[in-house]
């Protein structure tokens, strides 16, 4: 899976290449930076020329993504575009790493994948549980609508949680 580019040599303003149209997306937290705000009727879609994209629809080495980021991370089962200004730390765990995240100057960015069924439902039928889930701890919850679906804020303190989630032929985001 390969999140968030542009093919190399391809103009800014260009129609997208027939893989990048045809690839099926899963979503990053860090793509808060690539997208238009909720209110943009320019707003891109899932399925459209930004990420994320199934890795097997398309050869990330392909990609350029200097322009908003200093190197991808290749995780085996994700490649992570790091934007500039953006830095990696690992959660330890007794065992090793538990968890990597993207510390931005926004935010901090957890990537999480899934193996997923086909039917493209896992996330959808995941929100009521992550929502009753983060009520039972205390988190005031809502749902808004984002570029690739329902995203879950939860608010806590001075701080805003959001969980957004994107299903791809076989995994979840």
């Amino acid at each position: 899976m390969w999140p968030f580019s542009k093919k190399k040599n391809e103009p800014s303003g260009a129609e997208p290449s027939a893989t990048q149209s045809q690839a099926e997306p899963e979503v990053s937290d860090a793509a808060e930076n690539a997208v238009a705000g909720p209110g943009d009727a320019d707003q891109p879609v899932q399925g459209e020329d930004f990420g994320p994209f199934d890795g097997d629809t398309l050869d990330y080495r392909e990609y350029n993504f200097s322009d908003f980021a200093k190197g991808g991370l290749d995780l085996g089962s994700m490649m992570i575009p790091v934007p500039h200004e953006a830095e990696v730390q690992v959660e330890m765990g007794d065992d090793g790493p538990q968890m990597l995240h993207i510390l931005t100057p926004f935010g901090r960015v957890t990537p999480v994948a899934f193996a997923a069924p086909t039917t493209g439902e896992l996330w959808d039928n995941t929100v009521p549980t992550l929502i009753e889930g983060m009520a039972a701890d205390g988190l005031e919850t809502t749902t808004e609508e984002g570029p690739w679906g329902a995203e879950i804020v939860a608010e806590s303190g001075e701080g805003t949680l959001r969980v957004i989630g994107a299903t791809g032929p076989r995994w979840m985001l």
